[in-house]
């Protein structure tokens, strides 16, 4: 959030500089929302009040553009995957009420890669921010809030056709591409959805 230009507060609670009625932080245009708003005090966000927070700032977005937008992408790159699967439908349910929320870009990963990430990176789990959501749907997950996918870029994939993987990964990136369910299966990648 730092190199975005979002304040931090200070030790202990850490908490970004946001406005709680809109959810824009200091930075014009940039829109927190989930538990990240309430910097080390992650207790304070729950399903029954987090889920909201796409309506409020699908609201400011709205009052700012006096309804002249049509086409908005709304990019929550980092969020999903700190978020329960109930908070995330309840986040796409929101999203695809706003009938100028055309896209949504979403980073994705499958159950696989979630105990992965939640065993290596267990100090996130130590700190209060968890790691929750890998849907072994896949993109599929979306749907029943009113997303569908419309493009799926393996990261992994990605990863190895800009070549930045070392070389085992390199051989691990050549085996059959599945943009459906992922189950235990290690994958992460970037999607972007269409509203329905």
């Amino acid at each position: 959030m730092r190199q975005l230009g979002i304040e931090i507060g200070p030790q202990p609670e850490c908490r970004p500089a946001v406005n709680m009625e809109t959810l824009e932080s200091n930075v014009p245009g940039v829109y927190l929302a989930g538990v990240v708003v309430a910097g080390n005090r992650t207790g304070e966000i729950f399903i029954e009040n987090g889920r909201f927070h796409g309506g409020q700032i699908a609201a400011d977005i709205k009052k700012k553009l006096g309804g002249s937008a049509r086409k908005i992408l709304v990019i929550t790159e980092g969020l999903l995957v700190y978020l329960t699967g109930d908070e995330v439908s309840a986040l796409g349910r929101d999203l695809a009420a706003q009938t100028s929320f055309r896209d949504w870009a979403i980073d994705l990963c499958s159950p696989g890669l979630l105990k992965m990430l939640q065993k290596n990176l267990g100090a996130l789990s130590e700190a209060g921010s968890p790691l929750k959501f890998g849907p072994e749907e896949g993109p599929g997950f979306f749907i029943p809030s009113g997303w569908k996918a419309a493009e799926v870029y393996s990261m992994l994939k990605t990863a190895a056709r800009i070549k930045r993987l070392p070389f085992f990964l390199r051989l691990m990136s050549l085996l059959p591409e599945s943009n459906g369910r992922q189950g235990s299966r290690p994958w992460g990648a970037v999607c972007r959805l269409t509203r329905m």
